[in-house]
């Protein structure tokens, strides 16, 4: 199937996937569903970058445009289908590779090799598909994972005065105070995934696409989960974990807002708690924005799994009006609204991105919804880019190619004044 026929069936069954949902009167997807609809999504994604049409973000019909591999791309499809290492680059990590002998060659024993640049276009729309927060981190790229310093500060106490025309000596009051966190690279890496001989063999098969999708995945789930829940401790710092240890809001000082006990919410339904109905109170709603200063205001987004995005979707003001719009979809975090053409959800004038990894409410624990803006609050680093092995002789027996892709990255809190979510109480 060629790449405009695997775009057209992914749109097609992922229009039938929504309107079977519409068709049962059921006013959201399933997770299976979800998961799914994510997939088609993905896939839709990875062929329009293929294909290079609009920017690679949408498909124009009349775009007749075809991805032309570039010898890079060309070296990377024969070292996936035959081993062959000749024209690749070779990725030098401390741990993972050596470096090429005098001869040039290299020693490819526990070898990983740097992916070309349509290999990693596909990789990457794997991987955002199932992070829809960490999408908007503050990225920071090296080409090294040696432990790196990150400065943090808090400007907020830094106020001009005026000064008399005469010659006057300015004094040193409230300075800048620097604090320091610590950016890792922690390594992810799949578990090998084969394909048999017979499949990488046959030229009508696109292993790349094949091998950056099922890696992508993998890749993307784990990271996805520990971005938004993370300890920080052997793992990535979650955005969720480094809002409940910035504390209660004070302010506007990020956070998260302490919910009361059993505060109703004005529904089609009915006034159900917020904490049953797994969704938020305009009031509590209101109060997060409020949580963080106007100034981040210009790239703040709300977060939310698709759960409260729907619950919120019953939420209705006093005279009975939704609170949230769904007319044109929501954001998945990876495309701005002047990418995608046309306006996403919205509530309070600030967009609307679902990531399933953000947690339900739950009593007592911090987590939910997220208001804030991410590139402030956190910083996501990353090393080169992922790279990829192939275990030819290990699975000889299976007459089968085992592929192992691995990822260093990590997350850190960089300005949690930026961002707000919420503590529910215990009933």
């Amino acid at each position: 199937m060629d790449v405009r026929s695997r775009r057209e069936y992914a749109a097609t069954s992922y229009i039938d996937l929504v309107n079977v949902a519409g068709a049962r009167n059921r006013p959201h997807l399933t997770d299976a569903e979800s998961d799914l609809s994510a997939v088609y999504d993905a896939e839709i994604k990875a062929c329009d970058a293929i294909l290079g049409a609009n920017g690679g973000n949408t498909i124009s019909r009349d775009a007749v445009a075809n991805y032309i591999p570039t010898e890079d791309d060309k070296a990377f499809t024969r070292y996936l289908r035959t081993g062959d290492v000749h024209g690749l680059t070779e990725r030098v990590s401390a741990g993972f590779t050596t470096a090429p002998t005098e001869s040039g060659q290299t020693d490819s024993g526990n070898a990983g090799y740097a992916v070309p640049q349509g290999f990693w276009q596909n990789m990457q729309v794997a991987l955002k598909a199932y992070g829809g927060i960490a999408n908007d981190f503050k990225l920071v790229e090296t080409d090294n994972g040696r432990p790196m310093p990150w400065p943090t500060i808090n400007p907020t106490a830094v106020v001009a005065g005026i000064i008399g025309s005469e010659i006057t000596q300015l004094t040193v009051a409230n300075p800048y105070v620097f604090g320091q966190g610590m950016l890792n690279a922690w390594t992810y890496a799949t578990n090998p995934v084969l394909a048999s001989i017979q499949l990488i063999q046959d030229s009508a098969f696109e292993v790349d696409f094949w091998v950056a999708e099922v890696l992508g995945e993998a890749i993307g789930r784990a990271l996805a989960a520990n971005t938004v829940s993370g300890t920080g401790t052997g793992q990535p710092l979650g955005v969720i974990t480094a809002l409940n240890t910035q504390g209660a809001v004070s302010g506007a000082s990020g956070g998260y807002v302490g919910l009361t006990a059993a505060t109703t919410v004005k529904t089609f339904a009915g006034t159900p708690t917020e904490l049953v109905s797994n969704t938020l109170s305009p009031q509590t709603l209101i109060n997060m924005v409020q949580g963080v200063d106007p100034a981040y205001y210009p790239t703040a987004k709300w977060y939310m799994n698709s759960n409260q995005a729907w619950n919120l979707h019953s939420v209705v003001d006093s005279n009975g009006r939704p609170l949230l719009n769904f007319a044109n979809g929501f954001s998945d975090g990876r495309n701005s609204q002047s990418d995608q053409g046309a306006a996403i959800a919205e509530l309070f004038g600030f967009p609307v991105v679902v990531d399933n990894n953000l947690p339900n409410l739950v009593a007592s624990t911090t987590g939910g919804p997220v208001f804030g803006a991410m590139d402030h609050a956190m910083v996501y680093r990353q090393v080169n880019d992922v790279s990829v092995m192939r275990l030819q002789e290990r699975y000889a027996d299976y007459l089968a190619v085992g592929y192992i892709g691995y990822y260093r990255m990590d997350a850190r809190s960089n300005d949690m004044r930026a961002a707000v979510t919420v503590k529910p109480a215990a009933t």
